[in-house]
């Protein structure tokens, strides 16, 4: 439901013309981000039990770093760097 609402207020954004509903925008998507980090260690940890929950974020994170490397030359975006 979080990535859901990361997503529909990333579109809301583009599409918000007056300042204040920007910057309302701005702050829930903010939030829901903000969040995602706590819902990946609490599936992490309901999966993965508390001894093993370590080595599932850890796992979790080494996974989200292939995809940050990996997405970008994939979806044909290219550098500015």
């Amino acid at each position: 439901m979080t990535i859901f609402l990361c997503g529909v207020f990333s579109i809301a954004i583009g599409l918000w013309t007056s300042l204040v509903g920007l910057m309302i925008c701005a702050v829930l998507y903010g939030f829901n981000v903000a969040s995602i980090g706590v819902v990946v260690f609490e599936v992490n940890a309901i999966l993965a039990g508390s001894e093993l929950s370590a080595i599932g974020i850890g796992y979790s994170l080494l996974f989200s770093g292939v995809g940050w490397l990996l997405g970008p030359p994939a979806a044909g975006e290219e550098s500015s760097f």
